[in-house]
């Protein structure tokens, strides 16, 4: 019998049973209850207390060992003939630098001793190492000892960004609990590398969690950018930006699903190429990125110039990856479309229209000027407004990244020590509905509609019909989008990169907002897109932006931190549309050779 059939066969009424509590009973219990959850509080407190000690002890013995690491490559190759040379072989562009190895006139070995030295020296002001791969010099002397050559990469060095598998690497992206588990076995992007003659030698740093455009963590530090330390590299292939970006390596490998390749690029003045989202392998992802499905994430390369991008993403579409990640399209790389010399109908805007963030002058300018030079090559250039911009950003964009409060992130913040570029995400998660609402009026009241507009989205993905909602209206607009484009009649867009040049670190929250939207847009479209640097920062850039009238707080801030960037890199973006990765890669080839021909 249970416990409520006794209660049914009790001889009186249930509800009629008394129950008395004297005072002495609601005095002890007045009394122990707030002890009982003062003594949770203070083991909470001292579990916190080990806990983060613990993780500081593990991050300092992980900073150790990579230290040992560099130095103990530093003493093995002080006198090798490749360190000696690196001044003169990492100076070689990525065309010259293959022939040399292909032709056997510079040896694999060689070229890894002058990249890992110039790597070494710069780290000591930038930051951007993470794991020395210990077999890179083993990987080199197969390429030498080898009869044939090994593939289009031929002993070519190259760095990985730290979020890509090696095996028996750590992948920590900037989490203290991934420290000390060492990836199984390589990525299929990294066996296609391998297979093709490519020596990796570095994994470089990322923001914590991969979620800033400021690339710092509590495992390795903030990185910073190669010309000019008061600066960051971007992110969040941020140590992928500042190691090429400072001639430290003439190829490597990021991920971009906002930004996150062409951002290094354009802060640190190298190339950088995001491929239509599929074209290359991302079935071995990391799995918090996995199951996002409305704007999926791509590798990609950052490279000293277009030739590196192309020749990489030659060397990557092969059967070889076919075969190794079969949902991706054997599409094979069409040097037809890459060499093609018929000019092209290029659209072009300068900055987006009000109310999203404006570029700044010197932005704008360099799109002038790319016009320009593409316009004395025989291409046709037309004005081109983007359309729904606004509501690709903000409907589109940030509820599909943070539109669930960030819960999937912050499950792997859990016990971490937070880095200050991830406070943003650490909010967006565990701050009530009630302050975000009180703070969404608050802004709007202010003026601050868009910052508003953002966090009203930030917790909009709540039920399963939300995620069709805005997956359906992404499709919607992105075919309408496509309908304005093919109406006028265009190859591809040339755009401002960012709006603005590479900004002070420790400012992780301006790097978001509308400015964002300048890469995020070709995410949500899955357009390729691409960046290379056409100027730099002048003296008129600097007197025309004191009479640039910021319009919001966000343009304001940018503002600011525009101040003593005269020297700075500004980058122009490419896009083309879905599948045409090739085209866009050839616009950006013959902008290249336009502005080495200027100069």
């Amino acid at each position: 019998m249970g416990i409520l059939d006794t209660v049914y066969f009790l001889p009186i009424p249930f509800t009629q049973v008394k129950f008395e509590v004297n005072g002495c009973q609601v005095a002890i219990a007045l009394c122990v209850l707030p002890l009982m959850w003062l003594v949770r509080g203070l083991y909470r407190l001292i579990s916190w207390k080990i806990n983060r000690d613990t993780l500081k002890a593990l991050v300092k013995v992980k900073r150790e060992e990579s230290k040992e690491a560099r130095d103990r490559l530093k003493e093995r190759i002080k006198d090798t003939p490749g360190y000696k040379k690196q001044d003169e072989i990492t100076k070689l562009g990525t065309a010259e630098l293959i022939q040399k190895l292909h032709k056997r006139e510079l040896k694999a070995l060689d070229a890894l001793h002058a990249f890992q030295g110039k790597a070494l020296k710069l780290n000591e002001d930038l930051n951007f190492w993470c794991e020395t791969l210990e077999e890179a010099e083993e990987w080199a002397k197969e390429c030498d000892d080898s009869k044939e050559l090994k593939g289009l990469l031929h002993g070519l060095p190259i760095s990985l960004k730290d979020h890509l598998a090696v095996k028996g690497y750590d992948q920590t992206i900037g989490l203290t609990q991934s420290i000390f588990k060492p990836s199984l076995m390589d990525q299929s992007i990294v066996q296609v590398l391998r297979s093709q003659g490519a020596v990796p030698f570095v994994k470089t740093n990322v923001p914590q969690l991969m979620f800033s455009l400021e690339t710092s963590n509590p495992v390795f530090g903030t990185s910073l950018n190669p010309h000019d330390k008061k600066r960051g590299p971007g992110g969040s292939s941020g140590g992928e930006g500042a190691i090429i970006g400072g001639g430290g390596s003439v190829l490597g490998i990021g991920s971009d699903i906002g930004g996150s390749i062409r951002c290094p690029a354009t802060f640190c003045g190298c190339c950088g190429f995001k491929p239509t989202a599929g074209r290359l392998s991302n079935d071995d992802n990391l799995e918090m990125f996995k199951g996002e499905k409305t704007i999926p994430a791509t590798f990609g390369p950052l490279a000293k110039d277009v030739n590196g991008l192309a020749v990489c993403m030659e060397a990557l579409l092969t059967d070889q990856l076919f075969q190794l990640a079969p949902t991706t399209p054997p599409l094979v790389f069409n040097k037809q479309i890459y060499e093609d010399k018929r000019p092209m109908k290029i659209g072009y805007f300068a900055s987006f229209d009000p109310p999203l963030f404006e570029a700044i002058p010197a932005v704008q300018r360099a799109v002038r000027e790319a016009k320009q030079i593409l316009e004395h090559q025989g291409h046709t250039l037309v004005e081109f407004k983007p359309p729904f911009v606004q509501e690709l950003f903000r409907d589109v964009y940030t509820p599909c990244i943070i539109g669930e409060s960030c819960t999937e992130h912050y499950k792997s913040l859990k016990g971490e020590i937070i880095d200050p570029t991830t406070r943003m995400l650490a909010f967006t998660h565990v701050a009530p509905m009630w302050l975000k609402t009180c703070l969404k009026h608050f802004l709007s009241l202010i003026g601050m509609k868009d910052e508003a507009a953002t966090i009203e989205s930030s917790s909009k993905m709540k039920r399963c019909q939300d995620w069709w909602d805005v997956t359906a209206l992404c499709e919607k607009l992105t075919g309408r989008f496509i309908d304005h484009w093919k109406r006028a009649g265009l190859d591809a867009v040339i755009a401002p990169a960012y709006g603005s040049v590479a900004m002070p670190t420790g400012n992780p929250e301006d790097y978001v907002g509308q400015i964002l939207a300048y890469f995020a847009l070709w995410n949500v479209l899955n357009f390729p897109a691409g960046v290379l640097p056409v100027t730099k920062v002048t003296k008129s850039d600097q007197e025309n932006l004191k009479h640039w009238k910021a319009s919001t707080f966000a343009s304001r801030r940018i503002k600011k931190h525009m101040e003593g960037s005269e020297g700075l890199p500004v980058a122009v973006q490419c896009i083309t549309l879905p599948w045409q990765d090739e085209r866009c890669l050839r616009l950006m080839a013959d902008l290249e050779r336009g502005v080495k021909n200027k100069k």
